[in-house]
C-alpha cells in the first residue's frame, strides 16, 4: 500500500505563492481603487481549475501578457487563490456572507470539488443568514445547476418565496425542471405555463417581439427545441377550456399533433364541464369606496385618477348627456380593454341595478363584437351576459352579438361569450346561436374553438335544437370525418346523440371503411388525475 505525504506537498506547493521566480500570470481582483495584482504559476491553474485551463488554451488569448481581470473581492480570491496551490481552504472565521460570495466565485473558476461542501457549511452553520438573504441565494441557487443543494433548501424551508425571487428568464433549464417537478408551491398549471413559455422566448429572442400568428415552422421549431424537457411535467388536463385555448393553443405547432389532438379531444369529451369559467374567480378581490361625486383622488398603482373618474361613470349616470361622439363616452369605453381596469368593470356588472346595466350597454353596444374578440374585453361582456336580468337588455345584447355570430364561433374570444350565453340564458333567447352553428357547421365543427361551441349546443339546448346540430352534422358526416376537431365531435354525437342520428353517422362511416372509427355510444374519456 502506497504511502500518500500530502501535508509536505501541499506546504511545498504554498511556497510557490511568495516566489515569483516562474510566475507568468497576472491576475487584477477587484474594483478600483480596491484592486490588487496577484503573480501566478499559468501550469498550476491550467490543470487546477477548469475556467483557466479554457481560457489558456482559446487561441485568441493573449499568451504574451497572459492577463486575467476579475470583479471578485480581494479576500475572496485570495482563499480560493490558496485553496487552487494547496488544496486547504480556512472557513473557520468566514461569516455566511463571505462564505457565499466564496461559493459563487468558485463556481466561475470551476471549482467543483469545493461547491458542495461549501452550500452544505451555509446550511449547517450559517442558517439564519440563508433565511435573511434568501431572496437573494434563492436567485442564485437557481441560475446555477450546482447549487442543487441551496436549491433544496429555499423550496422546502420557505418555498412561499422561492416564486416571487426566482427570475425566470435567467434560471437554468435543470432548474426550472427540478422546480416544476416540486409540488408545493401553490403554482397552478397556468402559472406554469405562463413560466415555461417567458423562459423559452427568452432562449429565442427574436421571437419574444414577434406576434405567434406571424412565426414561420422554423420558429415554432426553435420554440419547441427549447421547450420539449418542460411540456411533459405541466399537466395541460388540469386548466380550464378558456385558459388551455387562450395560453397553450396558439403555440400548438410546438406539441407532436397526436399530443395535441389528444389534449383537445379530452377537453371536448370529458364529462367534466371544465369549460365553465367563473368571473368572479377571474377577477381579484378588489375593495373600493362608493363614489358619491366625481373622483379627485385614487390611492392606486393600477389605476390613474383617470380610470377611477371614468369608471365611476359605470356606476352613476352622469347628469350630462353622454353621446357616442362624446370624448368622455369613448374614454370610458376603453376601460373594458384595459388588463387591470376590466376587473374592477366586471365586479360594478355584478353590483349594479337594472338601469346602470341599461346604461353600460349604451356606453358598450356598438362595441360589443369587438369586445367579444378582445383578449381582457371578453370577459366584461361574459360578466355582463351572466348577470343580464330582463328581456330586453338581452335582445338588445342579441342584436349586437347575431351580426357577427359566424365570426364569434370560431373566434379564439368570441366562442367563450357565444358558450356563456348559451350557458346562461334560456333557450328562446339563443336561437341565434344554434342557426349559426348549423348554417355553418362545417366551419364550427372543423375548428378548434367553433367545436366547443357545438358542444355547448348540445349541453344546454332543447331537443329540437340539439337535434337541428345533430342533423346537421350527420349531413356533413364524411367531410367531418377528415379534420381532427370534426373527427372529436362526430365522436361526441356519438357519445350523446340520439339513436337516429348515431346509425346515420355509423352508417356513413361504414360505408366508407371508417368502421373502426365508431365507438359505442357511451364512450367517453375519463380524466385523468
Amino acid at each position: 500500500m502506497a504511502k500518500k505525504f500530502f501535508s509536505q506537498l501541499s506546504h511545498d506547493l504554498t511556497k510557490l505563492l511568495s516566489d515569483t521566480k516562474f510566475c507568468d500570470v497576472t491576475i487584477v481582483v477587484g474594483k478600483a481603487p480596491d484592486t490588487k495584482s496577484f503573480r501566478a504559476h499559468s501550469l498550476i491553474l491550467y490543470y487546477r481549475s477548469p475556467y483557466f485551463r479554457r481560457e489558456l488554451s482559446n487561441p485568441s488569448f493573449n499568451s504574451v501578457s497572459k492577463k486575467f481581470k476579475f470583479n471578485i473581492s480581494v479576500e475572496v480570491f485570495e482563499t480560493l487563490l490558496m485553496y487552487i496551490y494547496n488544496g486547504t481552504i480556512m472557513l473557520e472565521d468566514k461569516s455566511g456572507s463571505e462564505i457565499f460570495r466564496i461559493l459563487l466565485a468558485t463556481e466561475k473558476l470551476g471549482l467543483y470539488e469545493i461547491i458542495m461542501y461549501l452550500q452544505q457549511l451555509l446550511i449547517d452553520s450559517h442558517v439564519d443568514w440563508l433565511k435573511r438573504h434568501i431572496e437573494t441565494v434563492n436567485r442564485a441557487s437557481f441560475r446555477n445547476d450546482h447549487f442543487q443543494v441551496l436549491q433544496q433548501f429555499c423550496t422546502t424551508n420557505v418555498p412561499e418565496k422561492v416564486l416571487s425571487a426566482i427570475n425566470f428568464d435567467s434560471i437554468s433549464e435543470n432548474a426550472m425542471i427540478s422546480l416544476l417537478k416540486r409540488d408545493h408551491f401553490g403554482m397552478d398549471e397556468v402559472q406554469m405555463w405562463d413560466h415555461v413559455l417567458k423562459w423559452g422566448l427568452t432562449q429565442n429572442p427574436t421571437l419574444s417581439t414577434m406576434d405567434p400568428t406571424k412565426w414561420t415552422d422554423n420558429d415554432f421549431k426553435a420554440l419547441q427545441a427549447s421547450l420539449q424537457q418542460f411540456l411533459p411535467l405541466i399537466g395541460f388536463h388540469e386548466m380550464t377550456e378558456q385558459q388551455f385555448f387562450e395560453k397553450v393553443s396558439p403555440f400548438s405547432k410546438i406539441f407532436e399533433p397526436r399530443a395535441f389532438e389528444e389534449l383537445v379531444q379530452y377537453f371536448m369529451l370529458s364529462d367534466d364541464d371544465v369549460s365553465s369559467v367563473n368571473i368572479s374567480d377571474l377577477s381579484p378581490s378588489i375593495k373600493y369606496p362608493s363614489l358619491n361625486s366625481m373622483v379627485t383622488y385614487v390611492d392606486s398603482c393600477i389605476l390613474s385618477t383617470k380610470h377611477a373618474a371614468l369608471i365611476a361613470i359605470w356606476i352613476r349616470q352622469v347628469e350630462q348627456t353622454v353621446t357616442p361622439s362624446s370624448p368622455i363616452h369613448q374614454e370610458a369605453t376603453k376601460i373594458p380593454y384595459n388588463p387591470y381596469a376590466n376587473h374592477v368593470c366586471q365586479c360594478l356588472i355584478t353590483l349594479c341595478n337594472d338601469s346602470q346595466r341599461d346604461f353600460i350597454l349604451n356606453l358598450i353596444g356598438h362595441k360589443v363584437p369587438q369586445l367579444a374578440r378582445d383578449a381582457h374585453g371578453n370577459y366584461v361582456l361574459q360578466c355582463l351576459i351572466k348577470n343580464i336580468t330582463t328581456k330586453g337588455q338581452a335582445i338588445r345584447l342579441i342584436s349586437y352579438l347575431a351580426k357577427d355570430v359566424k365570426s364569434l364561433i370560431v373566434d379564439s374570444y368570441g366562442n367563450f361569450v357565444l358558450q356563456k350565453t348559451i350557458e346562461f340564458w334560456p333557450a328562446e333567447l339563443t336561437q341565434f346561436i344554434y342557426h349559426g352553428v348549423c348554417e355553418n357547421i362545417l366551419d364550427a365543427a372543423c375548428d378548434i374553438h367553433g367545436c366547443f361551441v357545438v358542444k355547448k349546443c348540445f349541453e344546454y339546448g332543447t331537443y329540437l335544437q340539439k337535434s337541428l346540430v345533430q342533423s346537421a352534422i350527420a349531413a356533413n358526416t364524411l367531410i367531418l370525418s377528415q379534420n381532427f376537431t370534426g373527427r372529436i365531435v362526430l365522436q361526441y354525437v356519438l357519445n350523446v346523440g340520439e339513436p337516429l342520428y348515431f346509425e346515420a353517422i355509423k352508417k356513413k362511416l361504414q360505408e366508407t371503411r371508417f368502421e373502426t372509427f365508431v365507438k359505442e355510444p357511451d364512450y367517453h374519456i375519463q380524466k385523468s388525475r
